[in-house]
């Protein structure tokens, strides 16, 4: 007997653009102890739809609807004191949710990622914050050097859900 295939996917259509990808791949940025402070990403990989601005590091979507957001950071301190890490999801201006990180013990390098599917309207704007704190006040390196801009690993996504 000859099976067929059915086409599960009719009536669903559209395209999950607009999308961007950015990345922040120059040396590190140093930032104070347990302070939220905002993350820039400087190089844009993929941005079709005009919807990432490089120069205030902001995600506008420019449609009603709903679109998945994602982010990974490399966190650094040379003293190897860090304690607590997180990231930080900002709608219009204020902090929407985190992820955080808290090793067992004191250390040096923490990587984190966060993802998140967001409601917003055409205006509405997302941004990455960060944070870590360390047992003795140092200062802390984020985005961490990533000098190979072919793989970065301090990213900053997204792209529309077709719903």
């Amino acid at each position: 007997k000859k099976m067929t295939r059915a086409n599960f996917v009719s009536g669903v259509g559209g395209t999950n653009t607009p999308m961007f990808m950015a990345a922040y791949t120059g040396s590190g940025v140093q930032i104070n102890d347990a302070t939220d402070t905002k993350g820039t990403f400087d190089t844009e990989f993929i941005d079709v739809g005009s919807v990432y601005n490089t120069s205030t590091s902001r995600y506008t979507p420019g449609f009603v609807g709903k679109s998945f957001i994602s982010t990974g950071m490399s966190f650094y301190n040379a003293a190897a004191q860090m304690q607590f890490v997180r990231v930080l999801f900002y709608k219009n201006g204020a902090s929407l949710t985190n992820a955080t990180d808290n090793p067992a013990n004191d250390t040096g390098q923490i990587w984190i990622s966060s993802q998140l599917i967001v409601d917003h309207n055409a205006t509405d704007y997302f941004e990455v914050y960060l944070r870590s704190d360390t047992a003795n006040g140092s200062a802390i390196e984020v985005p961490a050097t990533s000098t190979n801009s072919s793989k970065p690993f301090n990213y900053f996504q997204g792209y529309k859900l077709i719903t």
